[in-house]
C-alpha cells in the first residue's frame, strides 16, 4: 500500500471517530436537559438551590445598602472639608446634598431590582428578609442612612472551610459506561454500512474475514479519535509505514560544488509569555443570570485559599460551591496544586468571594488549606488535608493571574493591609484566617511585581495582553 492510501484511510478513520465524538457530545447534552426534569427529587434540589441563590441575591443587595448607608452616614457626620479616608469620591465625602442623592439614585436602581422577585417565589424568612430591605431603600430613599445590619453568614467569619473530595458518582459512572457503549455500536454500525476496515488493509492481520475487520475497526472508532491517534504513532514508530515526506534529491553538480553545511535549526515558535487560559468561566450563561453585572471594572484583586484538601479537583470545588453553597459562581480564578488555572466565574460579572468588596474586586483562590496555627478550627496544622503551603507551579500560576489582571483593569500592583484599589488577602476585606496563616505573603508579592514588571517591558508580552483585551467576557458592557 502506498503512502497516499495509507494517509487516505487513517484519515477517513480520524474522520469517522471525530463524527461519532460529535455525536456523543450530542447524546451527552440531551442525557442532561432530560436529567434536569426528571423526578420529584431533582425538584426538590432545583428548589433548595433557587432558594439559596436568592438568599445570596438577596446578601448582594444588603450589601450594596451598607456600603451605601455607610457612605451617605460619613458625609452627614464629617466637617465639610475632610473625607475621613473614605473610599467615596471627595464630593460624595464632603457635600451631604451629594452624598443624599447619591443614594437615592442607588436605592431606586435597587428597589426596582427587589420588586422584580416575586414575593411568592420565596420562602417564608426570604419574603420577611425582602421587606426589611424595602424599608431600608426606602430610609435612603429619604435621605437617612438605613438601620446597621448585616446579612446572614452560612458559616462563623473566622471558621476555615473544609470540604472533602468529592466520592465516585454512580450516576455519572453508568453515564460514561452507555455513551461508550453507544459510541462503540455506532462505529460497529457505521464500519458495516460503509463497508470499512482498517487492519486487512494496512495488513496487521492477515487473511481477517471482512465481518471481524469491521467489528474491530468500529470498536477502534467507537472509542474516539486518540485511538487512531496512537495507531499512527505506533506505525509511524515501528516502521510499517513512513508517514515523513521523503527529502528532495540535491542536484549532483550543487553537492560536489558545496561543502557541506550543518542546516540552522528553524527557529522555534516563541512560547507564550500570559499562560493564562479564558473563555468565560464555568456556565456563563447561568452567570449571566444569577449574578449582578459589574458596573464598572473592578479596582480591587482578592486572593484566597480554598481551604480544602490539595487533591481536591476543581470540578469538586465547583460542586461545593454550586451544590452545597447553592452560589451559581465564587472565585473568578482557581488554581490547583499543580499549578493548572481553571476560572470559574466570568470575570465581566460579581462573584462570591469578598463580602462586601465582591462589586468591586475580582477574586482569584488557589487551592488548598494554607492555615496552620492548631488553635484555628479546621487547621490544617498536622498536613490532614494535604500540602500545608502553595506549591511552587500553583504560586506562579496565581501571580500569573494577578499579573494580568492588573494590565486588564488598570489596577496597581500596590498590596495592601487595608481595603483600598490594588491587592489585598481576603483577610483584609473581612474578618477571616484566609488565605492562611503559612501563605508565602512576600514570595507571592514578589512573583507578581516580576511578572507585571518584565512584561511591561517585553513587547512580545504586551502584544499578547492587547489581544487578550479583546476576548468576549472580560468587561463590563457599561465601562
Amino acid at each position: 500500500m502506498t503512502i497516499t492510501e495509507t494517509l487516505l484511510l487513517l484519515t477517513t478513520a480520524l474522520g469517522l471517530s471525530f463524527g461519532i465524538e460529535r455525536f456523543l457530545e450530542a447524546v451527552n447534552g440531551l442525557i442532561k436537559r432530560i436529567g434536569l426534569q426528571r423526578g420529584p427529587a431533582a425538584e426538590a434540589r432545583s428548589n433548595t438551590i433557587e432558594q439559596t441563590f436568592q438568599a445570596r441575591r438577596l446578601d448582594a443587595f444588603d450589601a450594596v445598602i451598607e456600603q451605601t448607608s455607610a457612605r451617605l452616614a460619613e458625609a452627614l457626620d464629617a466637617p465639610p472639608s475632610s473625607s475621613n479616608g473614605s473610599d467615596a469620591t471627595p464630593t460624595e465625602a464632603t457635600d451631604p446634598g451629594a452624598a443624599r442623592e447619591h443614594a437615592r439614585t442607588v436605592a431606586a436602581d435597587l428597589k426596582e431590582r427587589l420588586e422584580a422577585i416575586e414575593p411568592a417565589a420565596l420562602s417564608l424568612p426570604l419574603q420577611s428578609r425582602r421587606e426589611d430591605l424595602l424599608h431600608d431603600i426606602e430610609a435612603l430613599q429619604a435621605g437617612q442612612p438605613a438601620r446597621p445590619h448585616e446579612a446572614a453568614e452560612s458559616y462563623p467569619p473566622i471558621t476555615v472551610l473544609l470540604d472533602p473530595v468529592a466520592p465516585p458518582d454512580a450516576e455519572k459512572t453508568a453515564q460514561a459506561f452507555w455513551l461508550q457503549l453507544i459510541g462503540t455500536f455506532a462505529g460497529v454500525v457505521v464500519c458495516f454500512v460503509a463497508d470499512f476496515g482498517l487492519f486487512e488493509a494496512l495488513e496487521v492481520f492477515q487473511g481477517v474475514p471482512p465481518a471481524i475487520d469491521h467489528l474491530l475497526t468500529g470498536v477502534l472508532i467507537g472509542a474516539g479519535s486518540q485511538p487512531i491517534h496512537v495507531l499512527i504513532k505506533f506505525m509511524d514508530q515501528r516502521g510499517l509505514v513512513d508517514l515523513q515526506a521523503p527529502a528532495l534529491p540535491t542536484a549532483p553538480d550543487e553537492a560536489e560544488e558545496r561543502p557541506a553545511e550543518t542546516a540552522a535549526p528553524k527557529p522555534s515558535k516563541p512560547e507564550p509569555r500570559i499562560q493564562v487560559p479564558y473563555a468565560g468561566g464555568v456556565d456563563p450563561e447561568l452567570v449571566a443570570r444569577r449574578q449582578p453585572k459589574r458596573e464598572a471594572n473592578p479596582d480591587l484583586i482578592v486572593f484566597h485559599h480554598t481551604a480544602m484538601h490539595s487533591d481536591t479537583t476543581f470540578d469538586d470545588v465547583v460542586r461545593v460551591i454550586q451544590e452545597q453553597r447553592g452560589w451559581a459562581t465564587a472565585y473568578h480564578c482557581v488554581v490547583l496544586a499543580d499549578g493548572s488555572i481553571h476560572p470559574f466565574c466570568r470575570w465581566d460579572y460579581v462573584g462570591n468571594h469578598a463580602r462586601g468588596a465582591n462589586f468591586r474586586s475580582i477574586g482569584v483562590t488557589l487551592n488548598g488549606n494554607f492555615e496552620t496555627n492548631p488553635s484555628t478550627p479546621g487547621a490544617n496544622d498536622r498536613g490532614q488535608f494535604g500540602l500545608r503551603a502553595p506549591t511552587d507551579a500553583q504560586l506562579e500560576s496565581a501571580a500569573r493571574v494577578t499579573a494580568l489582571w492588573s494590565f486588564l483593569y488598570d489596577i496597581p500592583v500596590d498590596f495592601h493591609d487595608h481595603v483600598a484599589p490594588g491587592i489585598v488577602p481576603h483577610k483584609v476585606v473581612k474578618p477571616t484566617v484566609c488565605p492562611g496563616s503559612n501563605f508565602p505573603y512576600q514570595r507571592f508579592e514578589n512573583l507578581v511585581r516580576t511578572f507585571h514588571e518584565e512584561w511591561n517591558e517585553d513587547e512580545a508580552a504586551l502584544d499578547e495582553i492587547a489581544l487578550f483585551k479583546q476576548k468576549s467576557l472580560i468587561y463590563p458592557e457599561a465601562a
